[in-house]
C-alpha cells in the first residue's frame, strides 16, 4: 500500500506574493537584519556573539552525558 499518496500534499506560498514588510513584521527587525547579511557577515557576526558569550563566563565544553557508556562519575 503507498501510504503517500493519501498524504495531502503541503501548499506553498509563493515568495512573491510575500511582501518585505511583512516578512519583516513576522520575523521582526533584528532577525530580518540577520538575514540581509551576506555569509560572511553573518560567520563573523556569529565569531563576535561567540567571543560576548565566552567572555560573559559562558562555557565551550559540552554538557556531561550521563547516558552514554562513556560517561564516570567525576572522583
Amino acid at each position: 500500500m503507498n501510504r503517500a499518496a493519501k498524504l495531502p500534499r503541503p501548499t506553498a506560498v509563493p515568495a512573491s506574493s510575500i511582501t518585505i514588510e511583512q516578512l519583516t513584521e513576522s520575523v521582526g527587525d533584528e532577525w530580518m537584519e540577520w538575514y540581509r547579511m551576506t555569509p560572511a557577515e553573518r560567520w563573523r557576526a556569529s565569531g563576535q556573539l561567540w567571543e560576548v558569550y565566552v567572555a560573559m563566563g559562558g562555557s565551550l565544553d559540552p554538557e556531561p552525558d550521563t547516558q552514554s557508556p562513556f560517561y564516570f562519575l567525576p572522583s
